[in-house]
């Protein structure tokens, strides 16, 4: 669940009428459903924070001199690159550890049949 605000009286009766709302419908669905529930829950944040954050970023450019836009447009496409580097550097290590137990387990998969054939061989033998 998302924040708990109960007890502390921040939560509005809006709030907390759509939290016990989400709660009563999580409750009443399969595992399934509550997995595409959480989903699309999980997509439609994403989404609000994305708008959020093009809102915030078209308002402090409106803020802005010239040279103070450039700047800051020059900063955010590096962030925006930085982050896609990590992002292919995580997904090459995945991919990495994936080749590297898939390896290991056929090894060790070669490990154990070796074993086999060899007492095989020397009882026929």
């Amino acid at each position: 669940m998302e924040g708990n605000w109960r007890g502390t009286g921040a939560e509005s009766e809006r709030e907390k009428n759509e939290r016990l709302m989400r709660e009563d419908i999580e409750l009443r669905m399969t595992k399934g459903e509550l997995e595409r529930y959480k989903m699309d829950r999980e997509r439609e944040r994403e989404r609000e924070r994305e708008k959020n954050e093009r809102l915030l970023r078209e308002d402090i450019e409106l803020r802005m001199t010239k040279g103070e836009l450039e700047r800051y447009k020059a900063e955010k496409e590096m962030e925006k690159k930085e982050r896609m580097l990590r992002e292919q550097f995580e997904l090459l290590s995945l991919k990495e550890e994936k080749k590297r137990m898939e390896k290991e387990k056929r090894t060790q998969e070669e490990k154990e049949r070796r074993p086999i054939r060899r007492s095989a061989i020397r009882t026929s033998a």
